[in-house]
């Protein structure tokens, strides 16, 4: 299960994760955070043969179709879910439980090295670090690091006040 703050990634990741591995021959299914018919599809999708993926957005919201999942025993069928990350952090004994004990959690909050720097690379690519533009990279990197937390969503928030977005947002 992956977790993170709003505006962080989830919900691309699950799209990236679901493309990736349809490609690899998977059958790749997707509820949302406000879909209730996933309760409805489990007699469905036991019956499915094959590698099957289950992307699960807003893990709290289905909790009771994670356990019936598990509940089938099948080894062929994942689950890759998300949550926010201050609901993972009240409620991840329930989570674990949900999928009996059996669950890795993953942080998208905080962008690695690797990360970044391929962020900056980025961002100088298309020019928007606004006044930051012609700061060097050890500078980028530390503002990334300390202003921002390391968090994308504020990353993303500076680089909106960059002259370049500005003047896309002025063409609308």
């Amino acid at each position: 299960m992956i977790y993170s703050n709003t505006g962080n990634g989830k919900t691309t990741f699950l799209d990236s994760v679901g493309y990736k591995l349809a490609a690899r021959n998977f059958q790749v299914y997707r509820a949302t955070s406000n879909s209730s018919i996933i309760l409805k599809e489990i007699p469905i999708i036991r019956n499915i043969p094959g590698d099957i993926v289950l992307l699960i957005d807003d893990a709290f919201s289905h909790i009771d179709a994670i356990k019936s999942i598990i509940a089938l025993g099948r080894k062929d069928i994942h689950i890759v879910a998300s949550a926010r990350t201050s609901q993972t952090e009240l409620q991840e004994g329930e989570i674990t439980n949900a999928f009996n004990n059996a669950v890795e959690l993953f942080s998208l909050d905080r962008l690695n090295e690797k990360e970044i720097s391929a962020c900056i690379g980025f961002l100088d690519k298309y020019a928007l670090w606004g006044s930051r533009q012609a700061l060097p990279f050890e500078q980028k990197k530390r503002f990334i690091e300390k202003d921002c937390s390391s968090e994308l969503l504020f990353v993303i928030l500076e680089a909106l006040d960059s002259p370049n977005i500005g003047r896309a947002f002025r063409r609308f």
